[in-house]
């Protein structure tokens, strides 16, 4: 019996293609909590102190999440409200992420710091009390390790880049439902 891996290889696509078109909403919580998991286990299990950019991308990926359970509450006959703001989110948080990924390659001798004032802002708004083990970062921006030869922020960009991929397909599959 002679098996067919192409057919096969593209019959497992469209199925997950079709499961993230069908549950695009399900796919980006999905996603939010590995990132968010990743981020813990980094901070908490590794010991890597979050940098200000990370912390912007945590507040970025959070939006995700947000979004999700807010686009859940909407009907399904919107589409676009449902995942404009994931959108926004993800566009913000891909943003930061790429700023990062610039910073981990400007050479060593440059002086560049994060570029943002992310520790003021987030010291004077009230809800950082709330939350300081979740957000309390001390790292440096351009000294983060590389992760099977990719540095962190690139990986954070992908995952940014893969919930926009996943929003824009919630709202073309209803497009094509219709």
């Amino acid at each position: 019996m002679k098996f067919n891996t192409t057919a096969s290889v593209s019959h497992a696509w469209s199925r997950a293609n079709a499961f993230v078109q069908g549950n695009a909403l399900t796919t980006l919580a999905l996603l939010v909590g590995l990132g968010w998991l990743t981020a813990l286990v980094l901070q908490y299990g590794f010991g890597m102190m979050p940098c200000s950019l990370c912390i912007l991308q945590r507040w970025a990926l959070t939006g995700v999440g947000v979004s999700c359970g807010l686009g859940a509450l909407l009907p399904h006959r919107y589409p676009v409200a449902r995942f404009t703001p994931a959108l926004a989110s993800a566009a913000a948080g891909l943003v930061v992420s790429l700023k990062h990924v610039w910073l981990q390659l400007v050479p060593v001798d440059t002086d560049v710091g994060c570029g943002f004032g992310g520790e003021m802002l987030l010291e004077h708004l009230p809800f950082t009390r709330a939350l300081p083990k979740l957000f309390a970062g001390s790292g440096d921006c351009a000294g983060l390790p590389y992760v099977l030869h990719v540095p962190l922020p690139a990986w954070v960009a992908l995952l940014f880049s893969t919930c926009i991929a996943v929003a824009f397909a919630g709202v073309t599959q209803h497009q094509k439902s219709r």
